[in-house]
């Protein structure tokens, strides 16, 4: 396969020559770059020829002496993708050591999880990315298809951050990202049960939180892996006569809260439910009374829990409703309750989308969600608590996994 031909817009002289060496060590993958520190001679270059890849900084001046910015790095990635295809580039990665960017910028790469690398100067991890995602596109580019590899489990977070980053710290033996397509990547690691037997797992996030995206991607991931079990990890809002905070809810059974039908009735009108439940396997139930009874793994969370001021986590099994819509208020989640089933004890925006689309595929044998309580989805929802619930979700899916296929919790 031919190497990429690579346009490299950075001005940050430390940072330029770590990348450079990265890809002059991977001849075989980059042709030689043609490089850039302004957004301005980026984009004269962009319409003059066609680039495989565009590899830019998100913080870059418009003009040589100009001051770097992530206005002009935004702009740089607009104005690029509408050029047309005699110029341009087939495919763009921005890699930036920003800690925080603005809301602008979130919504601009929340669909595309691997367009935004974060660039460290403690780690080489960012790095091996950069080739991963960069050998996507040169068999893209060749028109290869990309081979993936078949898993024992998935791992599916709704968010990035913080449940996607707990489940990254919880299983260190994480490779670099692997693009699944344009719109979605996964990292592979393994779970090791005994000294004989170790268990494949990917782990990935949906591009967007919700029942739609949750959809998508969970089936676009168990197709390619074909997971015999996929597991749900993250946050959700639990009912506060009925569980705690950091408590680990386990949908045994789940629905979308607002199907249904509007009507009127004698001029007024009205909403009739009518919820599609889907329910876990016996083997998953069998399992979570397993977990539920582990006193270890439960006693892990202790010294965690007392740092932020709440009691050890617990497991809590039964029904979650899922709907589309972030809930912060008490009315509409106890009339959930009241009219929809009574002994739900959670509510979410991905779980049913994730169960239905791992029902679809035919290799998933399982699925489960564990998510931990951060808030009681009423007026008090805060997010105080999301990290701390991310990082004991993220450990309880890791020790439900080890026994669900025989072996030790922690």
């Amino acid at each position: 396969m031919k190497p990429l031909k690579v346009l490299f817009v950075e001005d940050e002289v430390h940072k330029k020559t770590r990348l450079l060496d990265t890809i002059k060590a991977n001849p075989e993958l980059f042709s030689e770059p043609h490089v850039a520190e302004t957004t301005a001679s980026a984009l004269a270059r962009l319409g003059a020829e066609r680039y495989d890849l565009l590899l830019a900084d998100l913080i870059l001046p418009r003009q040589y002496r100009g001051e770097a910015s992530e206005a002009n790095g935004m702009d740089l990635l607009e104005s690029a993708a509408q050029l047309d295809e005699a110029c341009g580039a087939a495919f763009t990665l921005s890699i930036s050591r920003a800690e925080q960017v603005s809301l602008e910028t979130q919504k601009y790469f929340s669909g595309r999880p691997w367009g935004l690398l974060r660039y460290r100067d403690d780690t080489t991890s960012f790095l091996d990315d950069l080739v991963s995602i960069a050998q996507y596109v040169q068999k893209a580019q060749a028109g290869q298809a990309e081979k993936n590899p078949e898993v024992d489990v998935l791992i599916i977070t709704a968010l990035p951050e913080p449940e996607f980053l707990a489940v990254e710290r919880a299983l260190p033996s994480l490779g670099p990202v692997r693009p699944l397509d344009v719109r979605q990547y996964y990292r592979l690691g393994e779970l090791t049960l005994s000294e004989t037997r170790k268990l494949s797992v990917a782990v990935a996030h949906c591009e967007r939180m919700g029942p739609v995206h949750a959809a998508v991607s969970t089936s676009k991931l168990c197709q390619a892996l074909k997971p015999e079990l996929v597991v749900m990890a993250g946050i959700c809002a639990g009912y506060p006569k009925k569980t705690s905070l950091g408590d680990v809810v386990a949908a045994e059974t789940s629905w979308l809260w607002q199907d249904g039908k509007f009507s009127a009735v004698d001029g007024a009108s009205g909403f009739q439910e009518s919820p599609h439940q889907v329910h876990v396997s016996p083997a998953v139930k069998r399992c979570l009374m397993d977990l539920k009874r582990d006193d270890s793994v439960w006693n892990a969370f202790g010294a965690a829990s007392r740092q932020v001021g709440v009691v050890t986590p617990k497991l809590v099994s039964g029904p979650v409703a899922t709907g589309a819509a972030v809930l912060a208020d008490a009315k509409v989640r106890d009339s959930i309750a009241q009219t929809q089933h009574r002994a739900v004890v959670g509510l979410d925006m991905e779980t049913y989308s994730v169960y239905v689309a791992a029902e679809s595929c035919y290799s998933v044998k399982h699925f489960v969600s564990l998510k931990s309580v951060c808030d009681g989805g009423d007026k008090d929802k805060a997010d105080e608590f999301q990290s701390y619930a991310a990082a004991v979700s993220a450990e309880a899916a890791l020790a439900f996994i080890s026994k669900f296929f025989g072996g030790s919790t922690m």
